[in-house]
């Protein structure tokens, strides 16, 4: 639709606009906080992501359990883990989890593996173009209200910074509603 469409290209013009700001505050003043490679790794998690919502409604279509998808999806993320941690002898810059690490992993683990049920659920129950607009916009906003209000963000950006990140979020709103 017309408002999606438009909802893309503020969230796209958005993004673009933050790496030019802070480009430029790294030219004025040596400032700049976000490495362009940053911008590199999020499209390559977008594409991922992308990829992987687009064959998760087959899959649930096929009769997948829920169960069985959620085990299939964290046997894939232990394979992930395990080649990280082979590899971690040849990095210094790894240090030796703690109890608190620990525990955290583990409260991150359990609210990872509640949100792969919930999306696996609503692509078992809902279309994927009724229910990925919403994920994905939850996805962008709730970490970005996050990081302006509990990390405090927000006492560090520049007022265009400020513009830019409404004129994202707007763009986010425009593509739920415009699906």
């Amino acid at each position: 639709t017309f408002l999606g469409g438009t909802g893309l290209v503020l969230a796209f013009i958005s993004v673009a606009w933050l790496g030019y700001l802070d480009y430029q505050n790294k030219v004025r003043n040596g400032t700049g906080h976000v490495p362009l490679a940053l911008y590199g790794w999020a499209a390559g998690f977008c594409v991922i992501w992308g990829v992987v919502v687009f064959l998760i409604k087959p899959v649930m279509d096929e009769g997948l359990s829920i169960g069985n998808f959620a085990f299939g999806w964290y046997l894939g993320a232990l394979g992930s883990a395990s080649m990280i941690a082979l590899r971690r002898h040849r990095s210094t810059s790894l240090k030796r989890p703690t109890r608190s690490d620990h525990l955290s992993s583990s409260l991150l683990a359990i609210i990872n593996l509640t949100a792969v049920t919930l999306l696996a659920g609503a692509f078992a129950i809902g279309t994927v173009v009724s229910v990925q607009p919403l994920f994905m916009a939850a996805e962008a906003i709730v970490p970005v209200i996050l990081g302006l209000y509990i990390m405090n963000e927000i006492k560090n950006m520049s007022f265009w910074q400020g513009v830019a990140v409404v004129v994202g979020i707007a763009g986010l709103e425009a593509i739920v509603l415009g699906f």
